[in-house]
This record gives C-alpha cells, structure tokens and sequence, in this order.
C-alpha cells in the first residue's frame, strides 16, 4: 500500500469546537462500546474522533468520515440513519480522491 504524505492532526477545529483526534492499534478500542470492526468513530459527547491505524489512504478516508459525522451530528444537530452511513462514506471517499487528485494530499510515485 502507497505511504501518504500529510500532517496527521490530534486535534481540529470544527466549526469553532475544539475535537481530538486519536488513533487505536486495536480494532476494539475504537468502538467506545468496545465492538470490534470499525474503521473510526465519532464520539460527539467527547468531541473526539476515533480511527484504527491502518494504510494511509484508508486513514485519511476514515478521518474524513468521521470529520463528517461530526458536522451532521454536533454542529447540525442532525442524528444517524442507514441510509446517511452510506451518505457519509460515499462522500468520505469523493473527498479524499479530490484531495489527493488536487495535491492537497499525496500518494508517493504521483
């Protein structure tokens, strides 16, 4: 897997508040209820993101999944269905490809 050149946050500023970025080695301590097989989680009473180190460009995905929880659930105010998830990855994984089409994050040998 291609290495990604980007500066990982531990924390962003969303919307003016404050998240912390933390990243697991173990899949069961990403889910705060401690259920293994997710990438990242978004934990809007904490104002934390989490994400499972993993490859580079499935971190990145990952982050900007969460990122986009974050939006929908702290800042809209606006609470998770099926049919959102798939909203959220889909728009996850659109924004990651422009960022690494458009310079903004680069995959080695590009």
């Amino acid at each position: 897997m291609a290495k990604m050149s980007m500066i990982w946050p531990t924390e962003l500023n969303i919307s003016g508040q404050r998240w912390t970025v933390t990243v697991l080695d173990d899949p069961s301590e990403v889910d705060v209820f401690r259920n293994a097989g997710l990438w990242g989680q978004c934990v809007p009473s904490k104002r934390e993101i989490r994400v499972l180190k993993s490859a580079p460009d499935q971190m990145l995905t990952t982050l900007l999944h969460e990122m986009t929880h974050a939006v929908r659930d702290h800042v809209l105010g606006i609470h998770a269905d099926d049919g959102e998830e798939r909203l959220v990855t889909a728009f996850a994984s659109v924004l990651a490809d422009t960022l690494v089409r458009n310079g903004l994050a680069k995959l080695p040998g590009e």
